[in-house]
């Protein structure tokens, strides 16, 4: 989401602050929840172990603790929480309102205020179009422009019947997102693809330009660090390539970045694979066969597929090692903060708390990264200093996945099951 210059917003959802106010309320609040002020040594004991590896996102050992504590005789309700947002991030949100009915009776009054409270204020809306559609108002006060906006002007996507081909202006020594030819409202623009917001974003001069009404009323969002006010509106028409996409919601900030970017809210409705040696990007319907039907003929012969979680509306983020530490780093190919004196492009943005952990300081260096499936590979890792720390439902992250690192293979996202698939010679 990061820019050489100015920085650019994601969609107005949550903050660094509510990302803040969630670690507090989940490792303090949540120790004088009822469930918890009454346990037994026992029982704290493995509170605390469930929270360090949900802190250090070890989600599979903090589930089978929680799971443990849910089997209790005190069903204590941080144990369903634990698997609420689980699911959440894994995304099941049918089966998170599930879990969080389960909490005893007592904490909070409904099932309706215990989805609210406990996962949309925190994570805003992980299916923002859809939750818009069917609650009569979003709690997440700075969600609630947009959901009105996707409640008035429901989005419109192209209905594939085979797939799609799009060149982009790119070559596989690009380090930098690529850039499709497009459209909006009939202006020529270049729209780049970007895992680091939601639906799409400009400035408001851009906006202005290419005929997109934003609302008055402004919400504030996280800009690289920074707290602006992000206006809503709605692009009647937007073309990406040949696909026209109708009433497509715009976050726009007051900034001068030019760069004008479609995110994760547009790109989950497809399977969609980017391949940087033919500068060429694939759309289709995702399914069952879609993946071999009309994208392994673009990979490689060996296949890596890594899961990834979800947060919020459309933040991504997957578990890695770095050198011999583990971290969580968001994926973001909008990354294109330089680092250093040489003004270098890296691999890997660490968050200043995240070097910190893993004791890395000074200009950019190299060190070996692993991701589930791929051999170890020296990249090069960075600081980025406007961002101090950064939490997703209570998991450390601990930096940012950029397009430099991606852009090396042949990558398919698929939304479906929350997997990227990469290869490369």
């Amino acid at each position: 989401m990061v820019h050489s210059g100015n920085v650019r917003p994601p969609l107005p959802t949550m903050l660094t602050l509510i990302d803040r106010l969630f670690r507090v309320l989940v490792f303090s609040a949540l120790l004088s929840w009822p469930g918890v002020s009454r346990a037994d040594e026992a029982s704290q004991d493995l509170f605390h172990k469930t929270m360090q590896a949900w802190e250090q996102g070890e989600m599979s050992c903090a589930e089978s603790l929680a799971q443990r504590a849910a089997s209790a005789p005190d069903r204590p309700a941080w144990a369903f929480r634990i698997l609420g947002f689980s699911t959440f991030m894994r995304g099941h949100p049918d089966q998170t309102i599930e879990l969080l009915n389960r909490i005893p009776e007592g904490e909070i009054s409904t099932p309706a205020e215990r989805f609210d409270t406990e996962v949309a204020r925190f994570a805003s809306l992980l299916r923002l179009k859809q939750y818009a559609s069917a609650k009569a108002c979003a709690p997440a006060t700075s969600a609630r422009c947009l959901a009105d906006l996707l409640r008035a002007y429901p989005t419109e996507y192209p209905t594939l019947d085979g797939p799609v081909s799009l060149r982009f202006e790119s070559d596989e020594d690009s380090l930098v997102a690529p850039r499709i030819g497009g459209h909006v409202n009939g202006n020529p623009v270049r729209i780049g693809i970007d895992t680091g917001c939601g639906f799409m974003t400009m400035n408001v001069a851009n906006a202005v330009r290419l005929g997109v009404p934003l609302r008055k009323e402004a919400d504030l969002g996280n800009v690289g660090g920074v707290v602006r006010p992000i206006r809503s509106g709605v692009a009647e028409k937007v073309m990406v390539g040949s696909m026209l996409v109708r009433r497509l919601p715009v976050s726009a900030d007051p900034g001068s970045d030019e760069c004008i970017f479609v995110g994760v809210n547009f790109l989950e409705e497809f399977l969609v694979t980017l391949d940087p040696r033919g500068s060429r990007i694939l759309f289709s319907k995702n399914g069952p066969d879609a993946f071999q039907r009309y994208h392994r003929d673009l990979h490689f012969d060996r296949l890596a597929r890594i899961r990834f979680y979800r947060w919020g509306d459309h933040e991504i983020f997957l578990g890695a090692k770095l050198g011999d530490r583990h971290v969580n780093l968001c994926v973001d190919t909008g990354y294109e903060a330089p680092h250093g004196p040489a003004g270098q492009l890296v691999d890997v943005a660490l968050t200043s708390a995240g070097a910190s952990r893993l004791g890395l300081s000074g200009p950019p260096s190299r060190v070996p990264l692993q991701l589930e499936g791929l051999v170890p590979r020296k990249v090069l890792v960075g600081v980025q200093s406007l961002f101090d720390s950064k939490y997703c439902g209570g998991i450390r992250i601990d930096g940012y996945l950029t397009y430099r690192f991606l852009g090396r293979f042949v990558w398919t996202m698929d939304f479906g099951d929350q997997t990227f698939i990469l290869s490369s010679r």
